[in-house]
């Protein structure tokens, strides 16, 4: 009963484990079922634990996932630009210091624009 609570579990329909199963290993994934996918091979991270990173490096480890831990919003933008992040994914279940602030405001200024659920682009200047 341990390995079957394991390897199915409530987060995951029935359905994405039966498509699972049936792709290779370098294919699968069930990050499908929990965060819409983006085509970013190189993407920035800014959350908390709950944020669910281990599904966005993908099953083949193909995708790169650079963690950042801002301290303002211009430290966000600037750090993705110097560092060659055209995406973040920014996901939080809990506002810690303030994180959604600080990524409206990135929004509101125009450096970030969010293109779908907690997927941002960066808007370079």
């Amino acid at each position: 009963m341990t390995l079957v609570g394991t390897v199915i579990t409530e987060d995951v329909s029935v359905t994405g484990i039966v498509q699972a199963s049936q792709r290779s290993w370098r294919e699968r994934t069930f990050a499908a079922e929990m965060i819409p996918e983006a085509p970013y091979p190189r993407i920035g991270c800014y959350g908390d634990l709950a944020s669910m990173s281990y599904l966005l490096y993908r099953p083949d480890l193909s995708r790169e996932v650079v963690y950042l831990r801002p301290s303002s919003p211009s430290d966000l933008t600037d750090s993705m630009e110097r560092l060659n992040l055209p995406a973040l994914y920014a996901y939080s279940v809990r506002d810690r210091d303030g994180w959604a602030a600080l990524l409206q405001e990135c929004v509101r200024s125009g450096r970030l624009k969010q293109v779908q659920g907690p997927w941002y682009e960066l808007v370079r200047r």
